[in-house]
């Protein structure tokens, strides 16, 4: 008689991961804003709207790897990723200009999982932190109308310079996200949504608020499982 034991408790995993920003929400509720580098001042467009109150889909893209350790219901996650942001900001008073605000960075996810319920493809909670180390760009666009049009480049000939919103879009060198979400696996494919916001701490060097929705993707290539045979006991 043979019996054969393929519980296993716990289980490590390496795969590839990846996904996008799909939205993006950003809110600078001040009336107007004149960087320290500059003499151009930014007004907001109509009384009380603030100076950025903008949304934005599918303005990011990461991807990189992910490590998983499995121990029943829980999962313990590290993904070290690329990631790409990139949003143009539009601006009318008090003159017509347009800013393209964007980074690339490397960043580090640490995060859990709980499956709801005991079957290993069921929707799981996902929450944890990401470390982010940034390369930041901040620059004057040439304007649609240059673009596409005869216009003068930037909309009248002048360039105002660059990193005109460090302290207010984003800050020089890293920071920290915090995140919560949904996911759903299927075989080895996980898909997550995400809900993103800076922590308490990173928040405060910066006059906006953002909050980012994501959506990511891991796809495990390899398991402990994989690597070990199945036991076996065997009885007379």
């Amino acid at each position: 008689m043979c019996f054969q034991v393929y519980g296993q408790n716990q289980e490590l995993r390496v795969g590839v991961a990846g996904g996008f920003n799909a939205y993006q929400f950003t809110n600078y509720g001040a009336a107007s804003y004149k960087p320290d580098n500059s003499y151009f001042t930014y007004n907001e467009a109509l009384p009380e709207s603030g100076l950025i109150f903008r949304s934005y889909v599918f303005n990011g893209f990461s991807f990189g790897t992910i490590a998983t350790f499995a121990v029943r219901k829980w999962t313990f996650n590290i993904e070290p990723q690329y990631s790409l942001y990139r949003s143009v900001y539009v601006f009318q008073n008090e003159y017509y200009s347009e800013r393209v605000v964007g980074s690339h960075s490397i960043r580090i996810p640490l995060f859990f999982t709980w499956r709801f319920f005991k079957k290993a493809n069921s929707l799981y909670l996902t929450a944890g932190f990401i470390g982010n180390v940034v390369q930041n760009r901040d620059f004057q666009a040439p304007g649609v109308q240059h673009t596409l049009g005869n216009e003068e480049i930037y909309n009248g000939g002048v360039d105002y310079g660059d990193d005109h919103f460090n302290g207010v879009l984003y800050n020089s060198g890293g920071h920290w996200d915090r995140f919560i979400g949904l996911g759903k696996t299927v075989n080895n494919l996980n898909v997550a949504i995400r809900a993103l916001s800076r922590t308490n701490r990173s928040q405060e060097r910066v006059l906006a608020n953002m909050l980012r929705v994501e959506v990511n993707f891991s796809y495990h290539i390899l398991s402990t499982t994989d690597l070990t045979s199945k036991r076996k006991i065997y009885y007379e």
